[in-house]
């Protein structure tokens, strides 16, 4: 028995729109379960990072005016978090970069848009200054759960398209009747 247009073009619409949908929120729901966990980790470790770059700006502020001795400084905390630091005054005067100091390595979209914090750090010397961190890579903590949220995003989507494209190219043979389970 063979089913009219009517009921094919809902199925049609049914399978080509809301089944990619369900697979893509399906994909994500089920990558990101786990990441749950991992949440409070990153939280813990993130706020570590942000202790250490305040404790180590308020230590060396009076540093600042040598960029090269503050650099030495900042090193160690630079390569433990793989982190670039921008300090600034109150008046938004750049007075560090890192980056001045380190090879730069052309950083991709999501590194600048997501890997970057701003911190306000209170110093003895030097009062109220903002610093920027910015990450390097999404390959040390607490920037791997960026990693794990553009993976969950990307892989849903990309899911969601081979979806589409298999009920688009099964879809063709059916509406041509090669296929007789309908």
């Amino acid at each position: 028995m063979r089913m009219g247009l009517k009921p094919r073009l809902i199925l049609a619409f049914i399978s080509i729109i809301v089944l990619p949908i369900i697979v893509s929120v399906l994909f994500m729901f089920l990558f990101a379960s786990g990441m749950e966990e991992q949440a409070g980790k990153s939280e813990d470790e993130l706020d570590m990072l942000l202790s250490e770059v305040k404790n180590t700006i308020d230590r060396n502020a009076a540093n600042l005016s040598e960029p090269e001795l503050f650099y030495e400084r900042v090193r160690p905390l630079l390569k433990k978090y793989d982190i670039e630091l921008a300090v600034y005054s109150s008046e938004g005067e750049s007075l560090f970069d890192s980056a001045e100091h380190q090879m730069r390595i052309d950083s991709s979209f999501f590194l600048s848009r997501l890997g970057k914090l701003k911190v306000d750090v209170s110093t003895k010397e030097r009062g109220e200054l903002s610093v920027e961190i910015q990450a390097k890579s999404f390959s040390v903590a607490p920037f791997t759960q960026f990693k794990e949220v553009i993976l969950a995003l990307v892989g849903g989507i990309a899911t969601g398209l081979a979806v589409l494209a298999a009920l688009i190219y099964c879809g063709r043979g059916i509406f041509q009747g090669r296929f007789s389970f309908l």
